[in-house]
């Protein structure tokens, strides 16, 4: 039973690859399923017991990609030391500007996100930094004002994958001067205290 899940894994990784490797030259749009399984080096049959079309294929890899940028959050140790909100912004555009931009198995999310105009790669990012500001904001913060958590999770989430995805994305500013910027631009929030 485990050599099984070990092989479906082992595809699924396969296909992941194949299709971020096609993603890095062209549009997923452009993609097609004998393109994904010729890079995969796996046969149409093989693809279909896994996925039903290449949007399934997508959905998945951007829902790993989820998981994994939470995990990133999670683990992060400057994060859980933040003493005000700014620093735990800072530091999670920090991490957010590091996952985009590594390397891993000789792609980066960047990459791809660079190259494709796809908003399910946007809704990845947006959804995770929402939610770990939410859970951040009940886990360490009073809210001194009449300001509901939620304004003021989708308000700063809002801002940092904008910011994110028209400047870094679009190739206009590297990622130390976008983070340089994000720093001026935030302000000093007083109506969260740290408890």
């Amino acid at each position: 039973m485990k050599k099984e899940d070990l092989r479906i894994k082992k595809t699924k990784v396969r296909l992941y690859n194949g299709l971020v490797h096609l993603m890095e030259k062209e549009s997923f749009e452009d993609i097609k399923i004998t393109d994904i399984c010729k890079a995969a080096m796996i046969n149409r049959s093989t693809f279909y017991d896994h996925f039903d079309d290449k949007f399934a294929l997508l959905i998945a890899l951007m829902q790993d990609s989820k998981e994994e940028l939470k995990n990133t959050f999670e683990k992060s140790n400057t994060m859980k030391k933040a003493k005000t909100i700014n620093q735990f912004f800072l530091e999670l555009i920090s991490e957010l500007i590091l996952f985009l931009s590594k390397k891993e198995k000789n792609y980066s999310v960047l990459t791809i996100i660079q190259n494709n105009n796809h908003s399910v790669f946007y809704d990845m990012m947006y959804e995770t930094i929402l939610d770990t500001i939410i859970i951040e904001i009940e886990k360490n913060y009073t809210i001194k004002k009449e300001i509901a958590k939620e304004s003021i999770a989708i308000f700063y989430t809002s801002a940092i994958t904008k910011v994110i995805s028209e400047l870094l994305l679009k190739k206009e500013i590297e990622a130390e001067i976008v983070k340089k910027q994000l720093t001026i631009l935030l302000p000093n929030i007083d109506y969260l205290q740290h408890k």
